[in-house]
């Protein structure tokens, strides 16, 4: 992936939250997904981020991580602002 290849991120990202699907981690998908969120918010798609901050808080509140699942409600508080 070259720099500044947003459709190669993009790939990766989904790759990344596929795999974490399959291979059965919230957290890690979680992790992806914020991740995700934040490059789709430094690209001006703030549904697009908000979106994955939703996945990330829903998949953080099934396996209970409250300091990660706090981050991801600033993220939603900061987008709705």
């Amino acid at each position: 992936m070259e720099k500044g290849d947003l459709e190669g991120a993009r790939e990766a990202f989904e790759n990344s939250i596929k795999l974490g699907k399959r291979l059965n981690l919230p957290a890690e998908t979680a992790s992806a997904y914020v991740e995700f969120g934040l490059l789709l918010e430094d690209l001006g798609d703030k549904d697009g981020a908000k979106g994955c901050f939703k996945q990330a808080q829903a998949l953080y509140q099934g396996v209970r991580l409250d300091k990660e699942l706090a981050v991801v409600k600033r993220h939603l508080e900061r987008l709705a602002a």
